[in-house]
């Protein structure tokens, strides 16, 4: 079969990947680990190609000539809470001119999944475990073999077949990396081009109320198996990698095997990870540095002891400037991020964010509104609260605000949201630590497109 792994169009910079959503923030976009990923699974026994509309930059008409021009007998796209309603009304154009099979995989999917596969005819299916080789038999018309997927079986009735709750260790073929544009994909902190993305890791064993990561078993991926994929990288001229593994660093004896995995091919990477801030010592972090790590993602979300509590968070603003000196004294760059307009917050909490995030003097930092996730705990008390109903299912924190708290309106809070980013952002001892590591034309020219796409999303949008 000739299948087609599609990222969207989109009027914005959607971040889809990982059962994740939003807009980028800056002049920042990352490969699709979803896709990625399947286009190693389907390459075995399937002709397979990619549009990554998005980073591409195709608008709806151009993508969907380009997607007609290839005549695919199946579509297996990533949609997010962000951007659904278009990109199903996409789709479904799509469908009529194709009559391709459309499969989709989605974080908020994994909550709604078979809701939203009644309600959506152009819809045949959805892979609820990217990493799953359960499409092969899907495909296959083995139903019998299927897993890890919701369906329509021949009589139209609905099958749900996952195990959400395995803790078993995952391996995949090495992604068709050669089939990205991967030249295209950047972050602000990046080394080098082409740049792409992997993942050794899937879920979150923390239990932070507000995020949706928690809702997935926690699973490992073989660590052999994460080499492989590193040495084709490497064949193919890729040598720098962007870990999307939520917790790249748990539990200190698999994270030291990890790293040490990585040291033993030789320094052939360099990369950036997301981690807890909890979980780095001087052993991880030099271990870290030494595997070619340059910069360090870190969850901050509030500068309030009591807001990190109310959320589960497990940690502590002392914690949090522990860890960061950890990372300053071993060379590690670092992105905070951080949350605003929490229920529970007021003017004054926030306010302790943004000086909180000052003091840190993260080398990035990334603010963003609340989205009330589907299946979080979070969310159900935004719905008891009367912040927002069952049917408020798209959302997207960095381009506007879902919700407000108790003391604060959506407005107030975005205007709040917006004087963090200024603050940190066009303090004058940031812009001259910035034109300091500007050592190169590219690098400079690129801080001055994040700051264009930085002062466009501090206007508020709605929901497409």
């Amino acid at each position: 079969m000739r299948i087609l792994l599609l990222n969207p169009p989109g009027d914005r910079l959607y971040m889809r990947a990982n059962y994740c959503t939003g807009t980028a923030k800056a002049n920042a976009y990352w490969q699709p680990i979803d896709l990625a990923v399947q286009s190693g699974v389907l390459s075995t026994q399937h002709e397979v190609s990619v549009i990554d509309a998005i980073i591409e930059r195709l608008s709806s008409s151009k993508a969907a000539a380009r997607i007609t021009s290839l005549k695919p007998d199946v579509i297996f796209f990533i949609t997010a809470s962000c951007s659904w309603k278009a990109d199903f009304a996409f789709l479904s154009r799509v469908k009529k001119a194709t009559g391709a099979k459309m499969i989709a995989s989605g974080g908020f999917l994994l909550e709604m999944g078979e809701q939203i596969l009644s309600e959506h005819s152009f819809l045949d299916a959805i892979l609820t475990d990217f990493t799953s080789d359960g499409l092969l038999a899907y495909l296959g018309g083995r139903t019998g073999d299927v897993k890890d997927m919701i369906f329509r079986d021949p009589s139209g009735e609905i099958v749900s077949k996952q195990n959400r709750y395995s803790k078993a260790e995952f391996a995949y073929p090495a992604p068709r990396h050669d089939l990205f544009p991967l030249s295209r994909y950047r972050l602000p902190w990046a080394q080098h081009r082409p740049m792409a993305t992997v993942i050794t890791s899937l879920g979150c064993p923390f239990s932070c109320t507000f995020c949706s990561n928690q809702l997935r078993t926690y699973r490992t991926r073989n660590i052999e198996n994460v080499k492989e994929e590193l040495l084709f990288l490497d064949s193919i001229g890729v040598h720098e990698l962007h870990f999307v593994d939520y917790n790249m660093i748990v539990g200190k004896e698999r994270a030291t095997k990890l790293l040490s995995a990585i040291i033993s091919l030789g320094k052939r990477f360099s990369f950036d990870c997301i981690n807890r801030v909890d979980t780095l010592d001087d052993e991880l972090c030099r271990l870290l540095r030494d595997a070619g790590c340059h910069t360090i993602q870190l969850g901050v979300e509030s500068g309030s002891d009591e807001i990190l509590a109310e959320y589960s968070k497990g940690m502590t603003t002392d914690v949090i400037r522990e860890g960061f000196r950890l990372c300053r004294k071993y060379g590690l760059k670092t992105v905070g991020f951080f949350l605003i307009g929490l229920p529970g917050e007021t003017e004054e909490t926030i306010q302790k964010t943004i000086d909180f995030a000052i003091e840190l003097d993260c080398d990035f930092a990334s603010f963003a509104t609340v989205d009330p996730y589907i299946g979080t705990k979070l969310r159900q008390d935004a719905i008891k609260a009367g912040y927002i109903t069952e049917n408020d299912t798209q959302f997207d924190g960095g381009a506007y605000t879902a919700i407000g708290t108790e003391q604060l309106s959506k407005e107030q809070v975005w205007r709040l949201r917006n004087t963090a980013v200024r603050k940190f952002y066009f303090r004058p001892s940031f812009v001259l630590k910035k034109l300091r590591m500007a050592r190169r034309p590219s690098t400079l020219w690129g801080y001055f497109l994040d700051a264009l796409t930085i002062a466009r999303n501090m206007l508020p949008r709605k929901a497409s």
